[in-house]
């Protein structure tokens, strides 16, 4: 019966998938992206409702994804200190708590904030939003209201700094144990809206990376290595003195090149143990087709 019922879902292709998804009525925020600077959407409501698989935390249900509705990448781990600090912010503009949550959002790279009711605009059971939700983001002064669609209401978070940024001279980012201590504090203290994309040469100023302090993550200003702080007491950091050639880099942990390179082991042991069976079956053939083969005996030859 299972069987029957999949065949049914043949009928367009889409084995009962959703014919629109959000990545598709969103296709504009890639293009937002690659105009702006690397971004991040926070996507708020029932698990059921998100387009990727989400978190829990300070009773919020989200996800956060890169760049636009999400893919398979979004599936994994953000490595990012700054999605256990979403639901408090969350709770914070539910509660009344704050005015400003797009500040409290913005050392993290967020510049969207979606509500969503389902996880396709023409699929899956509709979730209502939480009423505490909408009228907590409608009171916020640092988002503006971009689109509101059956299944979705989506933000602009107005505060908002891209993932890597260089911010102007001028602009303090908090780097000390008081950012440690209380991060929700030092991002509401901080204006990150003036940030932009960092150039190929810039400067001076703070260049800011809204991940997961590592001292993997390295700035050169005219390939002169600068030291690295933890921003917000959680993201990266680094104060740039002069103008010159900006490069920030990520150089990935010894663990996942190890763990890459079993990956292409793994791949290359698979296509070899393909390939022996492959050649196998195909001598097992001919050895069979010689098998069958008629055999003429010494007394059926003429002369």
């Amino acid at each position: 019966l299972p069987v029957v019922s999949w065949f049914g879902d043949l009928g367009d292709g889409r084995v009962g998938a959703p014919h629109v998804d959000w990545s598709s009525q969103l296709q504009w925020l890639a293009r937002d992206a690659a105009h702006v600077g690397d971004l991040r959407v926070l996507w708020i409501g029932a698990p059921q409702a998100l387009p990727v698989e989400g978190v829990r935390s300070n009773g919020v249900s989200f996800t956060l994804t890169r760049n636009g509705a999400g893919d398979i990448r979004d599936l994994l781990p953000t490595g990012t200190g700054s999605a256990t600090l979403v639901g408090h912010a969350v709770e914070l503009a539910r509660h009344s708590g704050t005015a400003r949550l797009g500040h409290l959002l913005a050392p993290m790279g967020v510049r969207y904030i979606a509500l969503v009711e389902r996880h396709a605009p023409d699929a899956g059971t509709v979730v209502p939003t939480d009423g505490r939700d909408i009228a907590a983001m409608d009171d916020q002064l640092d988002l503006a209201v971009l689109d509101a669609q059956p299944g979705l209401r989506l933000y602009q978070n107005l505060a908002w700094a891209p993932i890597r940024a260089l911010q102007p001279a001028g602009v303090d980012v908090p780097s000390g144990p008081d950012a440690r201590r209380d991060p929700t504090g030092a991002a509401l203290g901080t204006d990150l809206s003036g940030g932009r994309a960092i150039p190929a040469t810039g400067g001076p100023g703070t260049a800011t990376v809204a991940e997961q302090a590592s001292a993997n993550w390295t700035a050169t200003l005219d390939g002169r290595t600068l030291a690295r702080r933890r921003g917000f007491g959680w993201a990266n950091s680094w104060n740039v003195d002069r103008h010159g050639r900006l490069a920030v880099t990520f150089d990935e942990p010894f663990v996942w090149r190890a763990l890459s390179l079993l990956q292409v082991l793994a791949a290359l042991f698979l296509v070899a143990i393909a390939t022996d069976v492959a050649g196998r079956l195909r001598r097992a053939r001919r050895t069979a087709t010689a098998d069958t083969l008629p055999t003429t005996s010494d007394e059926e030859v003429t002369p």
